[in-house]
């Protein structure tokens, strides 16, 4: 391919969350203007990726933390690929361990802390199918600013590896 070549696309995407105080369900929207990727010569549209999560929490324990068992759920559809991953975790506090399977393909255990401001998680996928011996094991740090007030109460939502 000539140098002179290259094309840049923004990638647009979009999505809404919708949650109360026992639940919380979102969809989610990615590359839905398609734009077009170029790898060495081939040429293709990148196609668009639809997301649906859903969380519910079951309390206990003083209410003001968030304590309590949370069930999550992540469906993902991006052309004929389509994965679901539910998950189990549990808040104490500030303190926060979860436990998901992508279905089909990986094991996910997760553990975290939430802040006032900020978050931080860390998560292990175990790769339980074919690309195991590609991808045997994958570590993921996630450190989360959240401008606005009480965040700490505001339960924050890590979809591969549980609720955070």
């Amino acid at each position: 391919m000539p140098a002179n070549t290259q094309v840049r696309v923004g990638v647009l995407n979009a999505g809404i969350i919708i949650s109360g105080e026992h639940f919380l369900v979102g969809y989610s929207a990615s590359n839905f203007n398609e734009p077009e990727q170029i790898f060495l010569v081939h040429e293709s549209r990148l196609p668009m990726r639809h997301t649906l999560q859903a969380a519910i929490r079951f309390p206990f324990g003083n209410p003001e933390y968030l304590s309590g068992m949370y069930l999550t759920c992540l469906y993902l559809k991006q052309q004929d690929f389509h994965n679901t991953t539910p998950g189990i975790a549990y808040r104490f506090r500030f303190l926060k361990a979860g436990l998901a399977w992508r279905i089909h393909d990986a094991a996910i255990e997760s553990i975290g802390y939430t802040g006032k401001n900020i978050s931080v998680g860390y998560s292990y996928d175990l790769t339980a199918s074919r690309l195991t011996n590609a991808t045997a094991r994958a570590h993921e740090i996630t450190v989360g600013w959240n401008f606005g007030e009480l965040n700490e109460r505001r339960p924050y939502i890590n979809w591969l590896g549980g609720l955070f």
